[in-house]
């Protein structure tokens, strides 16, 4: 999904850095590496998780993965930022796009629709606490665009609702 929106829209070319922050283990970075020659960096705030990342994928072609703060974080110039799953669980994040709006050329952000069964499942049977910033669709789209952002595109990831499914018969 993330490489077909990055090659659909030709956009490789117009940026040299991708941060996938908070990027938990760097699951993502990591299969992504092996089709976008770009220097990745994966930063989380989970110490754990970032020695994960960095025992599971030993290698010289691995994203770099650091712990760190989202919020004391800068982006170099001419930067993509992985923005997958976590929007909704920052409580300030006006203040990190301040901070870095204007190296960020380009966003991809996978966001839960809140009003789903699998999201509505999440909500009150896994972790009823953890999106406390959560917005529908018109309203993501909306802070994104007052942070001087404009959807170039959009795709649906998930066509089912896997949270619910059973496999008890």
């Amino acid at each position: 999904c993330v490489y077909n929106i990055i090659n659909r829209n030709k956009i490789e070319q117009h940026f040299k850095h991708i941060y996938d922050v908070p990027g938990g283990a760097g699951f993502m970075s990591n299969n992504l590496q092996s089709r976008v020659c770009k220097d990745f960096t994966v930063i989380d705030i989970d110490e754990s998780k970032v020695q994960f990342a960095n025992t599971y994928f030993r290698s010289a072609n691995n994203p770099t993965c650091v712990a760190g703060d989202l919020f004391k974080t800068v982006f170099e110039y001419n930067s993509l930022w992985l923005f997958v799953n976590s929007f909704y669980l920052l409580r300030n994040i006006s203040e990190f796009m301040k901070l870095n709006s204007e190296k960020i050329n380009y966003m991809i952000g996978i966001f839960p629709y809140i009003h789903s069964k699998n999201y509505l499942h999440f909500k009150t049977k896994i972790d009823p606490h953890l999106n406390i910033n959560e917005m529908g669709k018109d309203d993501t789209l909306s802070f994104f665009k007052q942070q001087g952002f404009d959807l170039i595109d959009s795709e649906d990831v998930i066509k089912f609702n896997y949270l619910t499914y059973s496999n008890n018969k």
